[in-house]
């Protein structure tokens, strides 16, 4: 049996073979949600949080450590009771800067500096959540 199932980024074919398909379940599952009935076993939400660099690097822990409990969780469970009637969940987890908009103190890349505003400040954020 299988240690983990954590893809890691820089795996040869981990865009084409695990992001791309994951990033279609997600949309299909959003898609399902928003006319079906709400699910107590899904959650579905998009946020965009205002962060400094240090929180976004502790809130990535924090999302990396109940990744490793839970996949920990779920092998011992598997492998002292293999025929317990379980489904595959996926968990797609992405954190990091939006899109154009580097965090702040990054000059290499020309955005703004510290105390610059940007599209993203907490007055700007929207955040969209569903449960389906």
């Amino acid at each position: 049996m299988a240690e983990t199932y954590a893809v890691q980024p820089d795996s040869p074919g981990a865009v084409r073979d695990v992001v791309r398909p994951a990033l279609v379940w997600a949309e299909e599952s959003f898609a399902a949600a928003a006319g079906g009935p709400a699910r107590d076993d899904r959650v579905l939400a998009l946020s965009s949080l205002a962060l400094t660099r240090e929180q976004a690097g502790e809130l990535a822990e924090e999302i990396q450590e109940l990744l490793r409990r839970w996949s920990d969780r779920w092998l011992s469970e598997a492998r002292e009771t293999p025929d317990a009637d379980r489904h595959t969940y996926q968990l797609l987890a992405v954190l990091g800067p939006r899109a154009g908009d580097a965090p702040h103190g990054d000059a290499q890349d020309g955005d703004a500096q510290d105390g610059d505003a940007q599209d993203g400040d907490a007055e700007d954020e929207e955040e969209q959540g569903a449960e389906g």
